[in-house]
């Protein structure tokens, strides 16, 4: 039957549930058997259905993202999971489903796991993941089957004085649960005219500096109601803004620790994310810690990606942070995510204010929106593509790249990958994205790049608000300008035999930085040579000035270690113009930018932050340079 005529929610985690209120649950001893349990809401319970052209479907897990299959086509033959797709046939009945094999005999028995005959399969229910679905089942009922119907109740609805499209879109998430379980048929709302802002008690909370103030509109990337043009990448994670006084923030043994704007007094603000037992026994080689707002009051809060999932510390101004609140259990080590595999950020991705979480996993782009509340909603399929697994892309970590930039302008967040080609998916601004598309055949492996030897970035150049594609190749520096439409020109050399692989530069020793050195709004080239560090001033016609040394600090030659010592081209005066930072072995030292591309000499910023310092080895804490306030 064709798959329009199938009311269940594709893409997104539900539960598979028989009328006694079994689910299908993936076993944890060896993540392959697939048995008949009772309900308790892990991960290892979520599935997710795909549909194909022929009116089949494909149902994998959540926990590992790989797909029910039987262990042979016999009678009685077990279920378990497989790597690639494997497609039943699906059927109403009743108020349910059936699952059966195509041009075969066999269906699928939710009681025994396994397959039974056709005409004796279990009625199945694909019940989405809801607070009243989860509460329901918990004691032992089922729930109203919540899916679209084809039949039901015509309802007329009008919503007035909403404050916008933020708060019509929240209106119509708090219907979809009655309108899927109750079967409306047809739907009409009208969600009248817009309320001043004035009158809501739930309006967008504008941003406020560290001591309670109307913060400048645009402050900061983690909350502001303009277009924010900031770029995430495998290599920052937690990209500062491009002006304003970054922070200096340090998950170490004992908590998180922050110095704010330049102050050279330290504060522990939470004794929560860290190394030591009591801190939370966080590592780094399985748990992710980054800086996001997601309240949307223009403060990065804490979030961490442990173990059995996101929690998050909320900042509430100056150095005081909220006890760490846990808020999805997704995204996880216990869920099957991997440091070594797969990327997560926090980023805005509806141009809302608040940070949603997005992941790059096995089996595509999974994103959980954030609900405005604190909390946020179980994780969908993004986009199947940009994948670890062979089938979605083989997207490797030490292969490929990939970025989250507004590459046409509209104020969302787009994915741009480097593999076979570049390819750029666009933003629907709902936490979906569409179809890649091919962009570029340059800058890939295909042509020569490779990510062990050529570093290559998204970032405005030419002032214009729009990231272009930069790298540097074997012999020299090569941008790919952007169209504007979410297309790139093709690449050419801007910069002869510098910042090259045959000029000496190694990614495993020089690090290499766009940022604006000069605050005309383009990016300029900074790099931590041998000798010091190395700048090239962006003209503004698509041209550099010649390459030239900025200090002769902060190098090889000092015995600066990119796996020991990290360092920043990034503004902490709030000039907008990028200084030098570099955490040592010991201390954290600064060179001032003159505005001009200059820099002053190497002065002590911090004392007591460097590798060499108790609690603070790189191998034990995580640090950034990043803006934790307006």
């Amino acid at each position: 039957m064709p798959l329009d005529n199938i009311d269940i929610n594709f893409n997104s985690p539900q539960l598979i549930v028989n009328s006694a209120n079994a689910v299908f649950d993936l076993s944890l001893s060896d993540s392959t058997s697939v048995n008949s349990r009772s309900f308790n809401g892990n991960a290892h319970q979520q599935w997710i259905v795909l549909g194909d052209a022929t009116g089949n479907i494909a149902v994998f897990s959540k926990y590992n993202k790989k797909y029910i299959a039987p262990q042979s086509q016999v009678m009685g033959s077990k279920l378990v999971v497989v790597d690639a797709p494997y497609w039943w046939k699906i059927d109403r009945d009743g108020n349910g489903y059936i699952l059966t094999l195509t041009n075969s005999i066999f269906g699928l028995s939710m009681e025994g796991a396994n397959l039974c005959l056709a005409s004796e399969a279990t009625r199945l229910f694909f019940i989405a993941i809801t607070d009243a679905n989860i509460n329901t089942l918990k004691f032992g009922k089922l729930p109203k089957y919540d899916q679209k119907r084809t039949g039901g109740r015509n309802f007329n609805i009008t919503v007035n004085n909403l404050a916008g499209t933020e708060e019509a879109n929240d209106v119509l998430k708090e219907l979809q649960n009655f309108l899927n379980t109750d079967g409306i048929k047809i739907l009409s709302l009208d969600i009248g005219s817009s309320q001043k802002s004035g009158d809501t008690d739930d309006k967008p909370t504008k941003p406020t500096d560290p001591d309670g103030k109307p913060a400048k509109e645009g402050a900061s990337i983690f909350g502001t109601s303009k277009p924010k043009r900031v770029v995430y990448s495998q290599t920052s994670l937690v990209p500062p803004n491009s002006k304003g006084k970054a922070d200096i923030i340090g998950f170490g043994a004992d908590g998180v620790a922050i110095w704010r704007q330049g102050s050279q007094t330290g504060e522990l603000v939470t004794p929560n994310f860290g190394f030591n037992d009591d801190a939370g026994r966080w590592r780094s080689n399985k748990h992710v810690r980054l800086l996001a707002d997601t309240t949307g009051n223009g403060r990065a809060d804490v979030v961490g990606f442990s173990d059995s999932g996101v929690s998050v510390a909320v900042n509430k101004g100056g150095y005081v942070f909220e006890q760490p609140k846990f808020v999805l259990s997704e995204f996880g080590y216990d869920d099957g995510w991997r440091v070594e595999k797969h990327l997560r950020f926090v980023a805005d991705l509806r141009n809302a204010g608040r940070g949603d979480i997005i992941g790059f996993s096995d089996e595509g782009v999974f994103v959980s929106l954030n609900n405005r509340d604190g909390t946020f909603s179980p994780s969908t399929l993004a986009i199947a593509d940009f994948g670890y697994s062979v089938r979605l892309g083989d997207w490797k970590l030490n292969t490929s790249l990939r970025f989250l930039a507004d590459v046409n302008g509209n104020g969302l967040l787009d994915i741009v990958g480097f593999n076979r080609g570049v390819a750029v998916s666009l933003s629907n601004g709902d936490g979906t994205f569409q179809p890649a598309n091919s962009v570029l055949a340059d800058f890939t492996n295909g042509e020569g790049w490779y990510n062990d030897k050529h570093p290559r970035f998204l970032a405005d150049l030419t002032g214009d608000g729009l990231p272009d594609i930069i790298g540097m190749k074997d012999d020299g520096v090569y941008i790919a300008f952007n169209k504007g439409n979410g297309t790139f020109n093709a690449a050419r050399k801007v910069i002869d035999n510098e910042f090259c692989y045959k000029k000496g530069w190694r990614i495993e020793k020089h690090p290499i930085f766009i940022a604006d050195l000069t605050g005309d709004g383009s990016g300029d080239l900074i790099g931590f040579y041998d000798d010091g560090v190395y700048a090239a001033v962006n003209n503004g016609d698509k041209t550099f000035k010649p390459v030239k040394r900025v200090i002769d600090k902060f190098s090889g030659n000092e015995n600066w270690k990119v796996e020991k010592h990290p360092r920043y081209a990034v503004d902490i005066t709030g000039d907008g113009r990028a200084d030098i930072v570099g955490i040592g072995d010991t201390d954290v030292y600064v060179s001032y930018n003159d505005g001009k591309g200059n820099f002053g000499p190497q002065t002590q910023l911090v004392q007591n932050f460097g590798d060499g310092r108790p609690g603070w080895a790189a191998d034990k804490a995580v640090k950034y340079l990043a803006n934790l306030y307006p």
